[in-house]
């Protein structure tokens, strides 16, 4: 479009219905293309079950469920790299530590060579994010549940 034509155009309601139209089928395209995220709610159960340092697998929601010190928890679902899966590597017996006394444990690994700690932070100046999803606790109840709310 010529500058000079817009120019032209003196008019300020001109340039709110111009506006106003671009918005409207904003508006309208938004509502007719929802976005493709669903999200839902997922009770992994009462407050009391979590401690901390724990870490929980929940396979058939495929995230793991933190208790950090600070006595928060955190949802771990994936690597941001799309291939790459997560996986955690626990704590050994004090037998495995002798034989290898510089193995790493109680970390999370991808198998696109990634490392993260147990708290979600990156390891060794890892540039690879991990995909935390939303906790919340449910307090509405006399038993307080953990609510996971999982992205699919």
């Amino acid at each position: 479009m010529n500058l000079n034509k817009l120019r032209n155009i003196k008019s300020p309601l001109t340039f709110i219905l111009l506006i106003s139209a671009i918005g409207l089928y904003a508006v309208i395209h938004g509502y007719m293309n929802p976005p493709k995220i669903s999200i839902e709610q997922f009770d992994a159960g009462s407050i009391s079950n979590f401690d901390i340092g724990d870490v929980i697998y929940y396979q058939d929601q495929e995230f793991y469920l933190v208790g950090m010190r600070n006595g928060k928890l955190r949802a771990l679902k994936e690597s941001a790299k799309e291939p790459c899966s997560l996986n955690y590597f626990g704590s050994r017996h004090n037998n495995d530590n002798k034989i290898k006394p510089l193995s790493l444990q109680n970390i999370f690994f991808d198998n696109c060579d990634n490392l993260w700690h147990t708290n979600g932070d990156s390891f060794f100046q890892n540039q690879v994010p991990l995909k935390t999803l939303f906790v919340n606790i449910d307090t509405s109840t006399k038993d307080e549940r953990v609510i996971v709310e999982v992205t699919k």
